[in-house]
């Protein structure tokens, strides 16, 4: 229960709160708040990027898992996750977290490929051709600012499900969208479709890209601000 100003301070004293150790908790939260603004600092420093564009990104084969990193890290992500479990659906604030919190763990921006033949609006064009693609997309009412990316790629903005960017590779039947996981000494892992997959849901998550998404450090600062005073704070304490 928080103490009240002018009650008799709980050390003993005999004093009031307000002219005993009210002073010693204010200066501890300040330290503590300093201490979160220094982590989030080093933090944005610890963001993975390679190209600032999809079609020169780096290519990943399928991340490894949790349980195969080193038992020092491994005992520390647990710890924190069974704290503070992943969110399905928020892999960017799952990154960030984590890697403010388990020392040594980076965030890695970039996307993930899912096929064609997954997405119910776009199932029907499975081994079509690109012009094919082109004519279809640019017909649909919830796609919009189409780009034909070297006859390779078509990049495009949608409305589906709180809307977003997708990039669409027909000579693969697959489509990309932006997402965010970790990585620790060259091992990259993804915490938010780790029980999922574990499940086995989601096997279709087999290709991941590392690039630089535009504004990531705002995108890391949007996740972690309103939590200050929650999980960001969890590395201080402990």
């Amino acid at each position: 229960m928080k103490q009240g100003r002018n009650e008799m301070c709980n050390c003993g004293s005999g004093k009031k709160f307000k002219k005993c150790c009210i002073h010693n908790i204010s200066n501890t939260t300040e330290k503590l708040v300093n201490d979160v603004s220094i982590e989030i600092s080093n933090t944005t420093e610890r963001i993975v990027s390679t190209n600032d564009n999809f079609e020169n990104s780096d290519d990943i084969k399928y991340v490894t898992s949790v349980g195969n990193l080193p038992n020092s890290i491994k005992s520390r992500i647990k710890k924190y996750t069974n704290k503070f479990p992943s969110k399905v659906g928020q892999c960017f604030y799952n990154g960030c977290l984590l890697s403010l919190n388990v020392p040594g763990v980076r965030i890695v921006y970039g996307w993930y490929s899912t096929p064609i033949a997954k997405n119910v609006f776009l199932q029907h064009l499975n081994n079509q051709d690109f012009s094919t693609y082109l004519d279809t997309i640019n017909s649909l009412p919830f796609f919009f600012n189409m780009r034909n990316i070297e006859d390779k790629f078509i990049e495009v903005s949608h409305t589906i499900k709180g809307g977003g960017k997708m990039v669409i590779e027909p000579n693969k039947n697959v489509f990309w969208v932006t997402h965010c996981w970790n990585e620790f000494e060259g091992k990259y892992f993804d915490n938010t479709v780790e029980t999922s997959r574990r499940n086995g849901d989601m096997k279709h998550w087999v290709n991941y890209k590392v690039g630089s998404i535009i504004n990531q450090e705002e995108i890391f600062n949007q996740h972690i601000s309103k939590n200050l005073y929650t999980e960001t704070i969890y590395r201080c304490l402990n």
